[in-house]
């Protein structure tokens, strides 16, 4: 069976790693010539034009609605176009809650394969525990009915499959990065930089705490993204007596310049299904510092071969390994050129590639 068109369903698009994924599988398929159908809730931050792409949506902006309501809106529109189409010729790919897909799918004789972006026990870092719980059942029950489930690490790998009754079914596939040709600049300004959603579980708290007590006091701390907690942090800045010494620059499309220019990157992750920022960060030449025990964070820094960690929700220890970092040139040196030549792995055409060649899996004709 040869699968013309792919029909992927993403209700919540927003701006961050995962988006970046889907753009450009979308795109890639696109060039494929694949005839491609996405359900989206809003397509504010899509921003791709083709004869061979439809969207369907509820609105183009976004309104006051949970997720719980946008998530079931796109899933009802999921089951209508499943049934304008034929599971003969069509796929769908699930890259977020993934639950309401996979019901549909099933119930319409569909082959699914289901992204799993984040780490399962995030589910337990926050909220509810008693509800957490039953929400973490109820998930594991419904991908085992999923034909193919995608992780971006070997660390939610090796966590998921426990639950997967058919192991096989559990495939890792590297999120796909573009690794921009860029001119090195040799004077890189003292900066430390933050690429990523101003969100709780990214520990930000924890890095402009740090940051005030770092034994260098030239260099600069630079936050760029947005997020909720964007608002909160602002106070912290302010109430830390850093607001000449922070910035944060709200969202940008390409952070390359801030990359190019800096001369360290920090992760303070809680949990971290993959990590994009430090793929980027190890490209530029960054010193790269990841929280221990993240996720994938661990994994793309080989716990600590090709940058530093630090005890998650540490102050102390960051202060301790930027200090390090700045203080000991040679040493970051050689771990910044050791992370350089690790990065064949997460190349974007090769990850692409991946995708195509599952969709032509034996298994799922």
């Amino acid at each position: 069976m040869k699968y013309g068109k792919i029909i992927f369903f993403f209700p919540i698009f927003n701006r961050g790693g995962l988006e970046e994924v889907a753009k450009s599988l979308i795109k890639f398929f696109l060039k494929k010539n694949f005839k491609i159908e996405l359900i989206t809730y809003s397509k504010r931050n899509i921003n791709i034009s083709h004869k061979n792409l439809k969207i369907f949506n509820k609105i183009s902006n976004e309104i006051n609605s949970s997720n719980f309501f946008k998530t079931l809106n796109c899933g009802l529109i999921l089951n209508d176009r499943l049934k304008k189409n034929d599971p003969k010729s069509s796929i769908v790919l699930s890259l977020q809650n993934s639950v309401i897909s996979i019901l549909f799918a099933k119930l319409n004789s569909y082959k699914i394969i289901i992204k799993n972006a984040n780490p399962i026990k995030a589910l337990f870092l926050s909220g509810n525990k008693f509800k957490n719980f039953f929400t973490f059942i109820f998930k594991i029950f419904f991908y085992n009915f999923a034909d193919k489930v995608i992780v971006n690490s070997e660390y939610n790998k090796n966590t998921l499959s426990r639950y997967i009754l058919n192991k096989k079914k559990v495939i890792r596939i590297y999120n796909p990065i573009k690794m921009e040709k860029y001119k090195l600049i040799k004077n890189k300004k003292n900066i430390i930089l933050y690429v990523g959603r101003i969100v709780k579980e990214k520990g930000l708290m924890t890095l402009i705490k740090a940051f005030k007590i770092i034994s260098s006091k030239k260099f600069k701390l630079i936050i760029v993204g947005d997020g909720n907690y964007a608002k909160y942090l602002k106070l912290l800045i302010k109430s830390e007596g850093l607001k000449n010494k922070v910035h944060m620059t709200g969202w940008i499309s390409s952070p390359k310049k801030y990359y190019l220019k800096s001369k360290i990157l920090v992760l303070p992750t809680l949990f971290e299904a993959f990590g994009n920022v430090l793929v980027e960060g190890m490209h530029y030449n960054l010193a790269c510092i990841a929280s221990k025990n993240s996720g994938g964070p661990d994994e793309i820094l080989a716990n600590g071969k090709y940058g530093f960690q630090f005890k998650k929700n540490d102050i102390y220890d960051l202060k301790n390994k930027i200090d390090y970092c700045i203080n000991n040139k040679n040493i970051t040196k050689n771990k910044i050129a050791l992370a350089k030549k690790s990065l064949n792995k997460y190349s974007k055409f090769k990850n692409l590639n991946k995708y195509y060649e599952l969709i032509y899996n034996k298994d799922l004709r």
